[in-house]
């Protein structure tokens, strides 16, 4: 495995302080086996020793960012300060989401094409079981208070829980058609399910674990985010090229916005006020601005960072799932610890980092082939 390459094609467009500052406003920076520390910056940095941990807020940042490779059949890791692969990690055939544990110690990745569900331990860098399925998988995210991984398994209309225990499938829960990923709301007792066929969002109690309710919302949607602060959820939908904004109090659609041509991925910013959509058959993340009550305010378009051009990007994947794979950005993430957004392009093979308050491109990381999906630790089970 030669990582190396990675780190040589990397095209650093622009820094802030250097890639690899340890110095946080607000933050804290601690080293392990020696080093000082000094204050600075409403924070501590500390220097010297064989490894350095950055905080901002009490809350890591070098833990590595993990990247399910599609067509490499492949984890990668990113380190978060520097912006280097240092891990490739063979998994099952075409994996394509991925959620990592509360505690950081594994990764869970789908894969579509031999289905089942690789786990990866993240601290040893392999794969340490892969959880057989009924039918191809597609989503996957982790219960932020038992550690549970649920799975949407699309061509059985199901969604598979992985006990954290045993690293078995426990129980399956009966949703709408195609479902494609999920999203907890554990203060409300709910996850959310996007069921892509059936162009709905599905309720999920936690307790029974039911689908208690659908909600409509545009033509097939397919990935989501929960903002907790508005009582709301987002559903990027594929095929009518637009946002839906669901309350799930009143469990109804509030309204839609405009996107580019097949979105295919959405996140926030931890306060919600900024909302970053990848175009999967575009070239573009567009950016919108959230209003403080979704029923009474606009989504107005902040931006939209054009992040590929499309006449260099090789040719999409023959069409196999229910919405074509593409050729541009499709998972778009953004850090709970840093102000950043990592989008990855798929036919470009490069995950692209850009900068949640100016909306520049900071970063182009090279990436094993077809990178579609990124996450990292933290407990928002987001």
């Amino acid at each position: 495995m030669n990582l190396g390459k990675y780190a040589n094609r990397r095209d650093v467009l622009r820094t802030v302080g250097g890639l690899g500052g340890t110095a946080l406003v607000g933050g804290v920076a601690a080293a392990q086996d020696g080093g000082t520390t000094t204050p600075g910056g409403g924070g501590t940095t500390t220097e010297g020793g064989d490894q350095t941990t950055t905080e901002t807020n009490g809350r890591a940042t070098d833990r590595p960012l993990v990247v399910t490779c599609r067509l490499d059949d492949s984890v990668a890791l990113l380190n978060q300060e520097t912006k280097e692969i240092f891990a490739e990690i063979p998994v099952g055939k075409e994996p394509l989401y991925c959620a990592v544990s509360t505690d950081g110690e594994l990764a869970y990745a789908p894969n579509t094409a031999s289905a089942d569900v690789s786990v990866v331990n993240v601290e040893q860098r392999e794969e340490v079981k892969r959880i057989p399925l009924d039918a191809a998988p597609r989503g996957v995210n982790v219960h932020p208070e038992n550690d549970d991984a649920f799975v949407e398994v699309a061509g059985a209309n199901q969604v598979a829980v992985i006990d954290s225990e045993n690293l078995e499938v426990r129980e399956t829960i009966d949703v709408g058609k195609a479902p494609h990923n999920i999203v907890f709301d554990a203060e409300a007792g709910f996850a959310y399910v996007t069921n892509q066929g059936g162009n709905s969002l599905g309720f999920i109690d936690l307790q029974s674990l039911e689908m208690v309710d659908q909600v409509p919302v545009a033509k097939a949607p397919h990935n989501l985010h929960v903002d907790r602060e508005r009582n709301v959820v987002y559903t990027a939908n594929a095929l009518s090229n637009d946002v839906g904004i669901i309350d799930v109090e009143q469990r109804e659609l509030l309204k839609k916005r405009p996107l580019t041509d097949q979105n295919a991925d959405i996140h926030a910013t931890q306060n919600g006020e900024k909302i970053f959509v990848a175009g999967v058959q575009s070239d573009a993340v567009t950016v919108y601005r959230a209003p403080d009550d979704p029923a009474e305010g606009e989504y107005r378009v902040a931006d939209i960072v054009t992040v590929e051009d499309q006449d260099e990007i090789r040719p999409p994947l023959p069409e196999r799932d229910f919405v074509p794979p593409g050729l541009g950005p499709h998972g778009c993430f953004v850090s709970p610890y840093r102000n950043e957004v990592y989008v990855t392009i798929t036919g470009r093979d490069q995950l692209v980092v850009i900068d949640t308050e100016t909306h520049e491109i900071t970063d182009r990381v090279s990436t094993p082939t077809y990178p579609f999906f990124s996450d990292v630790q933290y407990d928002s089970g987001n």
